[in-house]
């Protein structure tokens, strides 16, 4: 838990505990603990990114991703081996640039419910000529990821015949926590994190299975399950209890999963994601995603506003590399692709374009879903936004630089650059900035094509047409701008690295 002000203070807590924190006085703020000590720091600094800087100093740097997660986008895609070669021999005849596939479905999928199995061990018949696929996907410069989560669950025999039975193992080494203990002969359990044997086992799963027999260049290691706070959820370290692991599970989950890197000696060329983070998560986690689900552009359920929100302020809290996956899974419940959800998608796609990682996600239950591979308009529109993702790979190298070395979150909070406008202090920010130069303001309501964005001090270009759209001595305006599908707000200051961009993109 963790704050930090327009004038540069910071406070932190190393409690991993339930706490509150209480701002609804005007000159005071409290903070509440569920526990009988309070730890933590308090940093006093001149403007928000100094204190970002020494926040990030004390609590741990995020290393920068493999450069070739910036050359396109990474599709999320399952179905099995003819699906996966199809969708990207399709957008690479398009010229869609594709760094990468994370196949979520590599462990098979229950028939009865269409959800994959906890079994962390490719499934030979969904993925037929597994290896081959690699091979060809390799061979076009694209890297292959996979899907993996702390759970560990019971399979059947046929997906153990003559292969290893993760769950058996599991049991048997006392390495699971069940949600609501052992009652019921339970099927599935969750990885017991203060259990160091359980750890390097869990450790060697992925290293095993999915670096070295897969063959994957990285993975989303999914939370799918918190720690269990059952009164009767037995954990392997004394007097701890689910209550005060559930917050610094997320952290624990991290560093086993950074381990797994290390210990493979694939640092620098391998990462993975993750969705669920806690104070240390930082400094262990390669990526950070806000979950793949679908959205909309309603303000009373959270919709692209929600999104926007949890990049920025996690960009405070030291989460330097945060994004959010698009959903090219439509839920058939919502009319299908329809014209309103396809607007809803692009508009996602122009935001996201200009974050750290550009990447898609394909639906859980192929089942209630319509897939938007299959659409050629959002294919047209995911080719464009790959293209302008890829094309601001250079700008992004300086901005990765300037997190391992300062800390500085890459999506900003235009209050960073900006702390003494006042508006850039609501609640619900409209704009966000990529690095110092780049000023982002994305559409959020349905059958807009001209829209206001307020500017702040400085001279700005708009990204599109060129125009200088505001001079050096403004200090802070509105302008109405054309923004159609496919032309966001985006306005830009001139520098070497942008002005590359710029070239580059025409």
């Amino acid at each position: 838990p963790q704050f930090i002000s327009s004038n540069g203070r910071c406070v932190y807590l190393h409690n991993s505990h339930p706490s509150t924190f209480d701002f609804t006085l005007q000159d005071v703020f409290t903070v509440r603990v569920q526990c009988n000590t309070i730890s933590g720091k308090i940093i006093s600094a001149t403007a928000p990114l100094e204190a970002i800087q020494m926040y990030t100093a004390l609590n741990g740097r995020s290393k920068p991703l493999p450069s070739w997660t910036q050359r396109g986008i990474i599709l999320g895609l399952q179905g099995g081996t003819s699906t996966v070669r199809d969708t990207t021999l399709h957008l690479k005849r398009r010229h869609c640039p594709i760094a990468g596939v994370l196949i979520h479905d590599w462990t098979g999928v229950q028939s009865n419910t269409n959800k994959i199995w906890y079994n962390w061990i490719l499934e030979r018949e969904h993925y037929k000529n597994y290896h081959k696929l690699v091979d060809e996907l390799e061979s076009r410069g694209i890297n292959v990821g996979l899907y993996v989560n702390n759970v560990v669950e019971e399979c059947p025999v046929h997906l153990r015949s003559g292969r290893r039975y993760l769950f058996g193992e599991a049991e048997s080494g006392d390495y699971l926590i069940y949600p609501t203990g052992k009652k019921g002969n339970p099927k599935a359990g969750v990885l017991d994190l203060t259990n160091f044997k359980a750890c390097d086992w869990y450790k060697s799963v992925i290293q095993g299975e999915v670096l070295d027999y897969a063959g994957a260049s990285f993975w989303m290691a999914d939370l799918r399950e918190g720690a269990p706070v059952a009164k009767d959820a037995s954990y392997r370290q004394q007097g701890i209890s689910g209550m005060s692991l559930h917050n610094s599970y997320a952290d624990e989950w991290s560093k086993v999963n950074r381990e797994v890197i290390r210990d493979a000696g694939r640092e620098g060329d391998s990462f993975f994601i993750v969705p669920s983070g806690y104070g240390s998560t930082p400094k262990y986690a390669g990526c950070t995603s806000l979950g793949d689900h679908m959205t909309n552009m309603k303000k009373k359920d959270g919709g692209l506003q929600a999104i926007l929100n949890g990049i920025v302020n996690g960009g405070f809290s030291g989460f330097t590399y945060g994004h959010c996956a698009v959903s090219f899974a439509v839920p058939r419940t919502i009319n299908s692709l329809n014209n309103r959800v396809k607007e809803m998608m692009c508009r996602w796609m122009e935001m996201q374009a200009f974050t750290v990682l550009f990447r898609t996600h394909d639906c859980n239950d192929g089942k209630s879903s319509v897939c938007g591979y299959d659409d050629v308009f959002l294919l047209k529109a995911l080719t464009r936004w790959s293209n302008v993702f890829s094309a601001l790979a250079e700008y992004r190298s300086t901005l990765s630089n300037e997190a391992a070395f300062w800390g500085y979150p890459v999506v900003r909070h235009p209050l960073l650059h900006f702390p003494e406008d006042e508006m850039f202090m609501g609640c619900n920010v409209s704009s966000f900035m990529l690095g110092g130069n780049i000023y982002v303001a994305p559409v959020m309501k349905y059958g807009v094509v001209k829209t206001k964005v307020y500017l702040p001090e400085g001279k700005w270009m708009h990204l599109w047409t060129g125009a200088v759209v505001t001079q050096p001595e403004n200090r802070g305006m509105e302008i109405e701008v054309l923004a159609p599908v496919g032309m966001p707000p985006v306005f830009y200051r001139e520098c070497d690295e942008v002005k590359r961009f710029v070239v580059e993109l025409k």
